[in-house]
């Protein structure tokens, strides 16, 4: 956190509504990654069949809606504080090639 003129900590402008729903978000990601027992799961924590819709089927689209969110966000105040365009794309697509670097290897390791 940065300190003030007079020393007091300035608290960053933050959206609390986005933050709530990330930390519900999340939230939702675990329960329906760990919903227990097999037999005793709600329907509404399973994924559905191709022609239907339930509510674990749109957590992650619900997420990369905050991601999305965020990222416009703070980009364009950073841009708004005169930041050039060309390290901030190149700061995001470096960070997604991170992303997608750390989750192939994962996703192909057999446990």
């Amino acid at each position: 956190m940065k300190k003030g003129d007079n020393g007091s900590l300035l608290i960053p402008n933050r959206l609390i509504s986005l933050d709530a729903m990330r930390g519900f978000t999340i939230a939702a990601m675990i329960v329906a990654n760990f919903p227990g027992s097999e037999e005793f799961v709600y329907f509404t924590l399973r994924h559905t069949k191709w022609n239907g819709l339930s509510f674990t089927d749109l957590i992650a689209p619900t997420f990369l809606f905050i991601v999305g969110v965020s990222i416009a966000l703070a980009y364009s105040r950073k841009l708004d504080e005169g930041s050039p365009r060309g390290p901030l794309y190149r700061k995001i697509i470096i960070r997604s090639l991170k992303i997608f670097g750390g989750h192939v290897p994962e996703s192909n390791a057999r446990f």
